[in-house]
């Protein structure tokens, strides 16, 4: 459900014949990331690698804005999604609670 995901999701039900995890979005955003910061770096060495994630700054995913914090590494801002299970026993993201705080994607 999140922006953009569309193409990556009917690709994955058509190969695995059922719908992405509740961290395939997270998954697929962090190597998009890797990627980013390799291209950015222009090398897969670990300290330019480490250097070019923590410069990474704007990166978009389907998840929001991607930024890593030079000294934890951890993401910034946290994400934090509230998932609803529909009839069929699918996750959906719970759109009200997105409204409420404000983090639509």
């Amino acid at each position: 459900e999140f922006t953009g995901s569309a193409p990556f999701v009917a690709a994955y039900r058509k190969k695995f014949k059922e719908a992405p995890g509740t961290w395939s979005p997270y998954t697929y955003e962090s190597l998009g990331v890797l990627a980013a910061a390799a291209t950015k770096a222009g090398s897969f060495d670990a300290t330019r690698l480490r250097s070019a994630l923590t410069e990474l700054d704007g990166y978009r995913g389907w998840t929001g804005r991607v930024r890593l914090d030079p000294t934890s590494g951890n993401r910034e801002p946290a994400t934090v999604v509230v998932l609803r299970a529909d009839r069929s026993g699918e996750l959906r993201v719970d759109r009200g609670w997105q409204r409420a705080v404000g983090n639509i994607f």
